[in-house]
């Protein structure tokens, strides 16, 4: 077979689980999104707190977000690997609960339990 492309938006609820094939399967997750929406770049995980307006923050907050190209900014652009895992690492170790995202259980939303 020649593969497949699957297209999510960000509320799309999905799951990778255990490859039980003798087949390698291959993953890509390219992402774009326009310098106008809300990003972590430039912030640090302390920066989200439960008070903060939910506008304000990024759409997934308790990953580290990172410029691959701006050419009105080019100094914003992450270049070095090892800085990219320490960017990485110190969002992972924060934990960060996404105030204000994240699924709401349907009994929440509908009032049915």
């Amino acid at each position: 077979p020649a593969g497949a492309v699957l297209f999510m938006t960000g509320m799309t609820p999905h799951a990778s689980f255990e490859n039980k094939t003798d087949i390698v399967r291959w993953s890509m997750d390219l992402r774009y999104q326009d310098f106008s929406v809300p990003s972590n770049v430039g912030e640090i995980p302390e920066d989200y707190t439960p008070e903060r307006e939910e506008v304000t923050m990024a759409c997934h907050p308790n990953e580290a977000y990172f410029v691959i190209q701006d050419r009105n900014n080019p100094e914003r652009e992450m270049h070095d690997p090892d800085e990219f895992a320490r960017l990485r690492q110190e969002w992972d170790d924060a934990r960060i609960k996404s105030p204000g995202r994240g699924w709401t259980p349907l009994e929440e939303r509908t009032g049915q339990g």
